[in-house]
């Protein structure tokens, strides 16, 4: 009797922390995101007609316990006030649902030129809508920056992008509210958990809230080979049932992710990763089950939590409904459905 009321007892605790009052570790956050889909609710501005509440019922009915909202800031024509309102309502309906909204913001141009224009512009977005947020529970967590595959970017540039995040921090943190200990997510400065390195340690050694991101394979494995060799960079090549090339690949990317949370305790997020090679088209319904089946599974045993790139292939958020017709990408049809069947399989 004392052993089950100690049961309840702790179950209930844990449900309490992640409900969530009080701050969440990065190491509890885990837990917490666990498995979910980006978005592009916010990378459009036809808000009304691209996002309703099922769509969330629905990823959380398939056991999906996570969304990221992508936003960018780029678009010509925002309304700032219309989209913190928009962004509220998704995340209020997220948190009703328990479903963890996590926001990444995105403007690749800015990325790109990396001037102080662009830095105060970042900043001021991110301080816009951390004081939108500012109370909401802790489960809300902010991504820092979208992944992106621009070779002269700040990403390329440690003391740019060390500045912008050093600073970054400082704007959310001061905010106030939750945001004091709320969990924030830095970029990989490159696509590759190699490129951790880069980010200077005294950020992370001297915040406890936060984590990192990592997103090889956001555009999916490619079978793309020279010589017997993988010439996708960083390597993420996939052929047959990954035993020949792909599988070793796979375990080297996330024994980066998982080295580098050992030697500097600071926990990983796949931010986003696809199992359809979308730059090439490359392979085949076969391989993308084998692959996402192989990946699914390996990240889970790595206890690192994931976002898959994105909800759109999967779920029609016109018809708010689950696709279930062939899907064409990059020149190959899919049935998505069997793709993701096997994915929920081995979540």
């Amino acid at each position: 009797m004392v052993m089950l009321l100690l049961v309840v007892f702790c179950s209930f605790s844990l449900e309490g922390v992640f409900a969530s009052s009080s701050p969440i570790s990065p190491q509890d956050y885990k837990n917490v995101l666990k498995q979910g889909f980006a978005t592009t609710y916010f990378e459009q501005l036809n808000f009304d007609e691209v996002y309703d509440k099922k769509d969330v019922e629905d990823v959380a009915e398939r056991g999906f316990t996570n969304l990221r909202l992508r936003c960018r800031q780029d678009l010509d024509g925002l309304n700032m006030t219309d989209f913190l309102a928009n962004l509220e309502t998704v995340v209020d309906d997220c948190l009703s649902l328990n479903v963890t909204p996590y926001i990444s913001w995105i403007n690749q141009a800015a990325e790109l030129d990396a001037t102080e224009e662009s830095r105060q512009g970042y900043l001021d977005w991110w301080k816009a809508v951390a004081m939108q947020l500012k109370d909401k529970d802790y489960r809300v967590s902010f991504n820092l920056f979208n992944e992106i595959d621009t070779e002269n970017s700040l990403r390329k540039n440690a003391s740019s992008y060390n500045d912008w995040t050093r600073s970054v921090i400082e704007i959310i943190r001061e905010t106030g509210g939750n945001n004091e200990k709320r969990i924030l997510i830095l970029a990989s400065p490159e696509k590759s958990a190699e490129g951790l390195q880069k980010i200077d340690p005294t950020i992370y050694q001297n915040d406890t809230y936060l984590m990192i991101e990592a997103h090889t394979y956001a555009a999916g494995p490619q079978n793309v080979f020279e010589n017997g060799s993988c010439t996708s960079s960083p390597p993420s090549c996939w052929t047959g049932d990954g035993d020949t090339m792909g599988k070793s690949l796979l375990d080297q990317n996330i024994a980066s992710a998982t080295n580098f949370t050992r030697e500097n305790g600071i926990e990983i997020v796949w931010g986003s990763w696809m199992p359809f090679d979308s730059t090439s088209g490359t392979l085949n319904q076969t391989e993308v089950i084998d692959f996402s089946t192989y990946f699914v599974q390996s990240l889970k045993d790595a206890s690192i939590p994931w976002s898959l790139n994105d909800l759109d292939i999967f779920y029609d958020t016109m018809a708010r409904q689950w696709k279930s017709e062939l899907s064409t990408i990059k020149g190959q049809e899919f049935n998505t459905t069997l793709v993701l069947d096997a994915i929920v399989e081995n979540m």
